[in-house]
């Protein structure tokens, strides 16, 4: 199924954030003590003084990291033990296509039960980091969770690789997911009352995309496209904008008419914009229908009696929409729609030709003269908004994270509408 809306961020960007957060707290949560008892080991103290770095470039490790979690039967993985090789090779490649991997610089005092003296060491950690998706109170959410990892000491010394892998990472990736990565919900962009489908993630190196649908059924995951890289990205397609801007029409005041020997009531009705074109600035073209009805009465001589009759007309507009952000929400706001002239069908009975005909142009001119500006009306309308991005804020060791969204652009995109924005963080 193919996708209407596409959100993500490049692996810069993404190590900007990580930074900033890691400034934020640290040393709380990245300098601790877990207790291990285990293997002869009391307690491993570690600390991360560097911030982790996100690495999108890692895939096929990322794969044999996860192969390995899920094959390990001397782990915690016994639930995989009686899957099948290939139904462990579906599982990796579900897991590996939204999983990336961090690196961390870490030092280690490795604390013994004996009371002998604490063995230190410089190292490397690598986590593979999965984001999965859940749903609070009607609210779409993106959410991390560290899934394995491993110890890789430097200088090299296979015997402590062996036993903090052992010892350290059966903890250690509790605590990651506990402390660190849990408090941490992305909410989904909000499309007014259009239902949009969670999002599918996945990693599409250089970027993080997560990609939505129209309705409840999720999109498939198309090949990676060429996504703006200076800062984070939302972009949503034609038949999205549509919907959106569906949202206020039809639209069809009316008015009384009076114009020599004919008079009644005259109404127009415009429809939602159609056939959207995304140009390559952002701005927006579509077409506006718009249709009139008219109910009027020709006064006749007497003694024939008055006739009633509907003409009726339609015409196309040309629309230029602009986009715009404000204060985290895309608008679309109409700019241009020439007035179109209107040509009747005039559904008036054959018998009564000889009066009609003489006043059929001047009457055309009259409604016309009417429809302009109660058509112009219509289409001064305020700023039809198509989403909003969201302000979240979560908790780390007691300091609250606010995140929030600046300096936002757009443009044309893979015949998309694209916002790009920098991404702000306090604490």
């Amino acid at each position: 199924m193919k996708y209407n809306a596409a959100v993500g961020a490049n692996n810069p960007i993404l190590n900007q954030v990580v930074s900033d957060v890691h400034r934020a707290i640290y040393p709380s949560l990245f300098k601790n003590t877990i207790d291990i008892n285990r293997f002869g080991v009391s307690s491993i103290s570690f600390d991360i003084n560097q911030a982790p770095t996100v690495d999108f470039d890692s895939s096929s490790e990322v794969k044999d990291m996860i192969k390995r979690f899920m094959t390990d039967h001397n782990n915690v993985n016994l639930l995989f033990q009686n899957l099948s090789s290939e139904n462990i090779a579906e599982i990796i490649e579900v897991v590996s296509t939204a999983s990336f991997g961090v690196n961390a610089k870490i030092s280690l005092s490795i604390n013994y039960e004996n009371g002998d003296a604490p063995t230190t060491a410089g190292a490397v950690l690598k986590a593979v980091v999965s984001v999965q998706t859940s749903v609070e109170e009607d609210q779409n959410y993106l959410t991390l969770q560290a899934i394995t990892g491993e110890v890789i000491t430097n200088p090299a010394n296979a015997f402590l690789d062996a036993l903090l892998n052992k010892a350290l990472i059966p903890c250690f990736i509790p605590y990651l997911n506990e402390e660190v990565l849990s408090p941490i919900k992305i909410p989904a962009l909000q499309y007014q009352s259009l239902k949009v489908s969670m999002a599918v993630p996945t990693i599409q190196k250089p970027n993080f995309v997560a990609y939505s649908s129209l309705g409840t059924v999720q999109p498939d995951v198309p090949q990676p496209g060429n996504w703006p890289y200076k800062g984070v990205f939302a972009a949503v397609d034609t038949q999205l904008l549509k919907q959106a801007a569906s949202i206020p029409f039809p639209l069809g005041p009316g008015t009384g008419f009076k114009w020599k020997i004919i008079s009644g009531r005259v109404e127009a009705q415009v429809h939602a914009p159609k056939d959207f074109i995304v140009g390559v600035n952002g701005n927006l073209t579509a077409t506006i229908t718009a249709d009139v009805l008219a109910q009027l009465t020709l006064t006749t001589p007497w003694p024939a009696p008055d006739v009633s009759f509907g003409p009726h007309a339609q015409a196309s507009i040309a629309a230029t929409f602009k986009p715009s952000v404000k204060n985290g929400e895309l608008y679309i706001l109409l700019e241009g729609s020439p007035i179109p002239s209107f040509s009747f069908d005039w559904g008036i009975p054959s018998w009564i030709n000889w009066l009609f005909l003489p006043l059929q142009a001047g009457l055309t001119a009259a409604l016309n003269m009417v429809l302009g500006p109660l058509i112009g009306n219509i289409l001064k309308l305020p700023p039809i908004k198509v989403y909003t991005l969201p302000k979240f804020s979560f908790t780390l060791a007691g300091k609250t994270i606010k995140i929030s969204f600046e300096d936002a652009e757009t443009t044309g995109k893979n015949s998309m509408l694209v916002v790009t924005s920098k991404i702000k963080i306090t604490a």
